[in-house]
C-alpha cells in the first residue's frame, strides 16, 4: 500500500519519460532563505541528478562512472548553502548547488559514515571511515576537512530562549521581504494597466490611413477573383481571397486594403500564397502571369471586442501594381458582428471549409519555428512520429493531407490551434517539422507537454543547434561542423591593397609624362613604366603591398560554431 502512495506521488511530479529511471529521490525542503523552484530531487539509474518542479526539468548533472546509486540527502551549511549528499556502494559524492550543481567533493572507499554534531550548533558533520583505514576522516557543515575537534562550553540557561528570538528574527525577515516583493508586483501590474488603457483611448491613426500616389480603376483588369472568406482562426478574423492572374505580365504589391465604414482605425496584415506541393507557400507581393494565389488578410479580434455597436463593417479592395502603374479592384463589404461569431461554422477549424483552406488559415495567423525533433530511445528505434503525436497529445491529422498535424478538439487549452508539418524524415530517427503556433510561449508548452506524456526518449533543438553525442550508440545524431572562412577583415586588405597600386600607378604616369626622354614618351598610353620614380620608391611601394597583405592573411579565421550540445544533457 504504501509503493502504491509512493508511486502515485512520483507520477504527479515526474514525467513519464523518467519514471522507469528513479533510482532514488528525495524531497526539496523548501527552506525559507531558498527562492529556488525545486519539488523534487531524482537519481537515475545511469546516475544522473536531476531537479524537477512541476514536472519540468530544472537542471540536471551527469556523474560519470557512477552507478548502483543508493541514497541522495539535501543538506544546508550556516549560511543556507545548499548540497546535495549522493551515496553509492563504495562512493560518497557531495554536490554544490549554486548557480548550476557541481561536484563539491568526492570521497572514494567508502566502508560507512555517520553525521555527527560535534559542537551541539545543530549543523551536522560528516564522519566517513574509509576501507582499510582506521582513521576517520571528520568534514564540516561546509564539507572541508577539519583538524582537532574543540567542543566549546555553551550555556545551557541561555540557548533555548537565544535559538527561539534567532527563529523568530529570521520569520520577520522572510515576511518583510515576501511583503516587499507583491507589494513592487502590484504597482507593476497597476502601471501596465494605466498604459494599456492609454494605448485604448489615444490609436495612432497615421499609421492606419493608406495612399496611392497614381489609382487608377480598369475596366479590363484581367484579373478572376472569388468572394471572399471571412471566418475565425487562432483568435484573429481571416479574409481570405483567391486571385488568379490572368494578365500577360506579372502584378506586384499585393495588398488588401480595409476603410472602416463607423471605425477608421483597423489594424490588420496581409500575406500571400501559393499551392506547393507538400504545404502552402508564402511568397512575396507579388503573382507571375497565369498564376493562382491566395492573398490573406489578418485582423486582430479586439477590433470587434471593443467596437461600440459591437460590429465592424468595412470596404474592401484589392491594391496592386502592374507595369509601374497602381490600380484598385473593388471587392464585396465585408461585415462582421458579434452573433455571427458565436455561430458554430464561423471557426475556420470547425467549419466544413476544405482542409486546405484550414492550413492556410492557421499559416496566416501564426509564427512559423522550425525544429529537429530526435528519438534517442534505442529500444524502440523505428517510429512514427506523428503517430506518437496524435496518440499521446491529442492532434489530428487532416484530410488528404498526411504530413500536417493540427490540435483542435479543445478550445480552451493553451495547444488550440497548434500545427505541426513533418517537413523531412530521414529514416535515422531524426524529423524535421514545422511548428506554426500563435507565439513562442505555446511551442514551449507543447516540447513540455511532449517530454512529459510521450513515453520515448525524443530531444527537440533547433536546425542551428550543433548536437555530439557522449556515447558511440548516438553518434548518428552528430551534426556536421564544416569550418567556415571568415574573409571580411581580408576583403578590407584588397581594397587597401588595390587604392596602394592605383596611388603608385599615378605617380608613375606623372613622371612619365614629364619624362624628356623618347623611348619613356613613346610608351605614354600603352603601358606603364613601374621603375619611372625611381627604384627606392618601387621598393618602398612594394614592401607597403606586402605588409597589408601579410596583415590581411592574418585576419582570415576559421571558425565553427561555438555551442556544443549533448544529446544525453538535452532532456526536451
Amino acid at each position: 500500500m504504501e509503493s502504491e502512495s509512493i508511486l502515485k506521488e512520483l507520477n504527479e511530479l515526474l514525467p513519464t519519460s523518467i519514471l522507469q529511471e528513479v533510482a532514488c529521490f528525495c524531497f526539496y525542503d523548501d527552506h525559507p532563505k531558498d527562492s529556488r523552484k525545486i519539488d523534487i530531487v531524482v537519481c537515475t539509474k545511469r546516475g544522473e541528478v536531476m531537479e524537477f518542479h512541476q514536472r519540468e526539468l530544472v537542471s540536471s548533472l551527469l556523474l560519470e562512472n557512477t552507478s548502483d546509486i543508493i541514497d541522495i540527502i539535501i543538506l544546508r551549511n550556516e549560511s543556507c548553502d545548499l548540497f546535495y549528499f549522493v551515496h553509492t556502494n563504495s562512493q560518497i559524492i557531495v554536490l554544490s548547488v549554486k548557480e548550476e550543481m557541481s561536484i563539491h567533493i568526492l570521497i572514494s572507499n567508502v566502508e560507512r559514515y555517520e553525521f555527527l554534531d560535534i559542537d551541539f550548533s545543530g549543523l551536522p558533520c560528516l564522519k566517513v571511515i574509509r576501507k582499510e583505514d582506521a582513521v576517520p576522516f571528520i568534514y564540516d557543515c561546509n564539507f572541508k576537512l577539519l583538524g582537532p575537534v574543540k567542543v566549546p562550553k555553551l550555556e545551557f540557561e541561555t540557548f533555548p530562549i537565544m535559538s527561539q528570538l534567532a527563529r523568530k528574527l529570521t520569520e520577520a525577515k522572510y515576511n518583510v521581504k515576501q511583503n516587499q516583493a507583491t507589494l513592487d508586483e502590484y504597482i507593476k501590474i497597476k502601471q501596465t494597466a494605466a498604459y494599456c488603457l492609454y494605448e485604448r483611448n489615444s490609436p495612432n491613426t497615421d499609421e492606419s490611413f493608406f495612399s496611392l500616389a497614381s489609382t487608377s480603376i480598369s475596366k479590363v483588369l484581367s484579373i478572376r477573383t472569388q468572394k471572399p472568406l471571412v471566418k475565425g482562426c487562432n483568435k484573429k478574423i481571416t479574409v481570405i481571397v483567391n486571385i488568379k492572374n490572368e494578365n500577360n505580365v506579372p502584378i506586384e504589391n499585393i495588398h488588401i486594403l480595409f476603410h472602416g465604414i463607423d471605425n477608421k482605425t483597423i489594424t490588420y496584415t496581409t500575406k500571400v500564397y501559393e499551392e506547393s506541393s507538400t504545404i502552402w507557400k508564402e511568397v512575396t507581393n507579388t503573382i507571375k502571369s497565369n498564376q493562382e494565389c491566395f492573398v490573406v488578410a489578418v485582423l486582430d479580434m479586439r477590433e470587434l471586442k471593443y467596437s461600440v455597436s459591437s460590429k465592424i463593417e468595412f470596404e474592401a479592395v484589392l491594391s496592386f501594381e502592374k507595369l509601374g502603374s497602381s490600380y484598385v479592384l473593388p471587392l464585396e463589404n465585408v461585415s462582421i458582428s458579434v452573433m455571427e461569431t458565436m455561430e458554430e461554422g464561423f471557426e475556420l477549424l470547425m467549419s466544413n471549409e476544405d482542409s486546405k483552406l484550414k492550413v492556410l488559415g492557421l499559416m496566416a495567423t501564426s509564427e512559423k519555428m522550425e525544429l529537429i525533433f530526435r528519438h534517442v530511445d534505442m529500444e524502440d528505434p523505428g517510429v512514427n512520429i506523428l503517430e506518437i503525436l496524435c496518440k499521446n497529445l491529442n492532434m489530428e491529422a487532416l484530410d488528404n493531407m498526411d504530413n500536417v498535424l493540427v490540435h483542435k478538439k479543445s478550445p480552451t487549452h493553451i495547444l488550440h490551434g497548434l500545427t505541426l508539418v513533418l517537413m523531412e524524415d530521414n529514416k535515422m530517427g531524426s524529423f524535421k517539422i514545422d511548428v506554426y503556433s500563435r507565439s513562442t510561449a505555446q511551442v514551449l508548452a507543447f516540447i513540455l507537454y511532449m517530454y512529459d506524456r510521450i513515453p520515448h526518449r525524443i530531444m527537440v533543438t533547433l536546425p542551428d543547434h550543433i548536437v555530439s553525442a557522449k556515447t558511440s550508440d548516438l553518434a548518428r545524431f552528430n551534426s556536421n561542423t564544416e569550418m567556415s572562412i571568415d574573409s571580411k577583415n581580408y576583403a578590407s586588405s584588397l581594397l587597401n591593397i588595390s587604392k596602394q597600386v592605383l596611388e603608385y600607378f599615378d605617380e608613375c604616369m606623372i613622371k612619365m609624362n614629364n619624362s624628356t626622354e623618347p623611348e619613356i614618351k613613346a610608351q605614354i598610353g600603352k603601358q606603364i613604366h613601374f621603375l619611372s620614380v625611381g627604384l627606392p620608391e618601387f621598393l618602398k611601394f612594394r614592401n607597403k603591398v606586402l605588409e597589408e597583405s601579410s596583415n590581411g592573411v592574418q585576419t582570415i579565421k576559421m571558425e565553427k560554431f561555438s555551442e556544443d550540445m549533448s544529446v544525453e544533457s538535452l532532456d526536451l
